[in-house]
């Protein structure tokens, strides 16, 4: 179909479709050593980088399954596959051409990549375009607060991060963080993946970080900080339905006693249609 991607990314970053012109099969062990996926993180960054660990077949797609996540923020991708013997046409006359170098197209694009005064949202660069914290569901005033600001200190993309450094929780809620609309809004009804990425250095039992939106502060993707392995970079994730114009007024929050470090937010739809 001309309108769909021959090879693509999933939205949560955790598997490929590769596209073909007939229905496809998997007879026998996949050799999964001869399939390999490039791309490079952004300068500065250290991330593992992503395996295929299984494929399956469905119709025309073979689905090719990561050990973890591409980041969103990942440089371009490129997909090659050599195995010959397992991969075939699902009436096994034919095996499937070899594929080499084939560009990896993303599902969507980040809501938040978008330069608002400046400063890149999706990074957490400028600290006036989230500061319309509202008193009267009592979340901290904006940034930089007790318990809350914008450093330097550590970053995952581009040169800041938001820092919650927590020592009380005045209303059960920690530090909150709530993002100034700007205009941003969903063009298109769907299910979106969210996720945004955390440095824990130390977390007290039972604290939490979560993402929610006003309309009904139901934790659209969570983290239990003390079980979290510290000092690295964690993907938290999750997924919710908007509707055509939902206004994108985004909540972080810390719940209870830690110091984590929260960059690289990423809203995208999980179907594009392509």
């Amino acid at each position: 179909e001309d309108n769909i991607d021959q090879v693509k990314l999933a939205a949560n970053g955790s598997s490929i479709r590769v596209r073909y012109d007939q229905p496809v099969a998997v007879n026998g062990d996949v050799d999964t050593s001869l399939i390999t996926l490039t791309y490079e993180n952004p300068e500065g960054v250290d991330l593992e980088l992503a395996r295929v660990t299984s494929v399956s077949a469905e119709g025309n797609d073979l689905v090719l399954n990561l050990d973890t996540s591409v980041p969103s923020f990942a440089g371009a991708a490129t997909l090659s596959i050599f195995e010959e013997s397992a991969l075939r046409t699902a009436d096994d006359t034919a095996r499937l051409a070899r594929l080499n170098g084939l560009i990896v197209n993303t599902t969507g694009e980040n809501i938040f990549r978008v330069d608002v005064d400046g400063a890149d949202l999706a990074s957490f660069e400028d600290p006036t375009n989230w500061s319309n914290s509202n008193p009267d569901f009592g979340f901290f005033p904006p940034p930089p607060t007790e318990g809350i600001n914008f450093t330097t200190e550590r970053a995952l993309i581009g040169s800041s991060s938001v820092l919650f450094e927590t020592t009380t929780n005045p209303q059960g809620l920690g530090a909150t963080l709530v993002e100034d609309d700007h205009g941003l809004v969903v063009e298109q009804t769907g299910r979106y993946e969210i996720s945004y990425w955390i440095y824990v250095e130390s977390a007290e039992v039972g604290s939490q970080v979560n993402l929610f939106y006003l309309d009904d502060f139901s934790p659209v993707s969570s983290a239990l900080l003390d079980t979290v392995p510290k000092n690295q970079w964690v993907k938290v994730s999750g997924s919710r339905e908007f509707s055509v114009n939902f206004e994108l007024a985004t909540v972080l929050r810390v719940v209870g006693n830690a110091k984590v470090f929260v960059d690289a937010l990423d809203i995208r739809i999980i179907n594009d249609g392509r």
